[in-house]
């Protein structure tokens, strides 16, 4: 910075030191100490004589934009696993039809006492199932898309938790569910899945930071008003005070970098209002964790 003031007063012109770059004097942006995540511009003040007396030193914090840029370059990079996704759950289910479809034809012919009936059996539940995930990750390449239908809602949720079973088993997440006799709904089902999948992911990432054993319990029940409300409680860190305002804010997060473009809670509650609904995530009043409260009317206006 030292150099930048003097080679400002000798050349009497404004330089730029920008912390994406190498810096003025070659050194790495890590070693510019408090001017890491700061783009400096200088600017020489002149005498009547046209003589540079003064230098103005101008220091931008840009770690917010930094912070912004990469958000969204790595938004870019999940829309293109997306559109990948989706292409290969076409290629996929393909050759899973004709697997499917001989199977079926394989049980017609074969006694069911015979031992490879059982086999047979094995072989078309399991390609049911990956049909079902194949299905679930085609709904979701077209999220731009409500399609309304009547659905169940109880439904919607047990796709979501197929999809992301994995983080599930993998954080040793207990789950527990507590379903109503809940009549069918209007919705977008795909968008539902997505709804749930982000909440519940969201409640395993607060268990996570409390390193405590985990547990997500999903009720479902009727509301007043010809709604249906569903609670995603979990018992993990629970939710700051000072980020209560902030929730549902696009690009906020809390996650370290590169774990999470924070647009999870942004994407929710633009599928409830779709949706004609309400969201609100609370702190639990007795115990650890927090609860997600979201609210449908089982017949919205499409």
């Amino acid at each position: 910075l030292a150099q930048i003031i003097e080679d400002t007063f000798s050349a009497g012109k404004g330089i730029g030191w920008e912390s994406t770059r190498l810096s003025y004097n070659k050194l790495s942006a890590t070693g510019r100490g408090p001017f890491t995540d700061r783009d400096v511009h200088t600017y020489p003040i002149f005498t009547s004589q046209k003589t540079v007396n003064q230098v103005i030193i101008f220091a931008q914090d840009v770690s917010e934009k930094r912070q912004l840029q990469a958000t969204l370059f790595r938004s870019a990079n999940l829309a293109s696993i997306g559109q990948l996704a989706s292409s290969i759950a076409h290629e996929v289910n393909n050759p899973l039809t004709v697997i499917i479809a001989n199977t079926q034809v394989m049980q017609l012919d074969i006694d069911p006492t015979n031992p490879d009936y059982e086999a047979l059996e094995y072989i078309l539940k399991a390609g049911m199932r990956i049909r079902h995930i194949i299905q679930n990750l085609l709904d979701f390449s077209t999220q731009e898309t409500y399609e309304w239908y009547q659905t169940e809602i109880e439904t919607t949720i047990e796709d979501a938790l197929v999809l992301i079973a994995a983080p599930l088993r993998k954080s040793h997440i207990e789950l527990k569910k507590d379903f109503g006799n809940i009549p069918t709904l209007t919705a977008s089902a795909s968008h539902l899945k997505l709804l749930w999948m982000n909440l519940i992911l969201n409640a395993r990432d607060a268990i996570d930071r409390a390193e405590d054993p985990g547990l997500i319990t999903i009720s479902v029940r009727s509301a007043a008003d010809d709604f249906v409300e569903v609670r995603i409680t979990d018992n993990g860190a629970g939710i700051p005070p000072e980020n209560m305002s902030r929730l549902f804010l696009p690009f906020f997060t809390t996650k370290s970098p590169g774990q999470g473009p924070g647009l999870g809670l942004y994407i929710c509650r633009n599928i409830v209002k779709r949706h004609q609904g309400s969201i609100e995530l609370v702190n639990n009043p007795r115990g650890r964790g927090a609860t997600a409260i979201v609210k449908v009317p089982l017949h919205a206006d499409q």
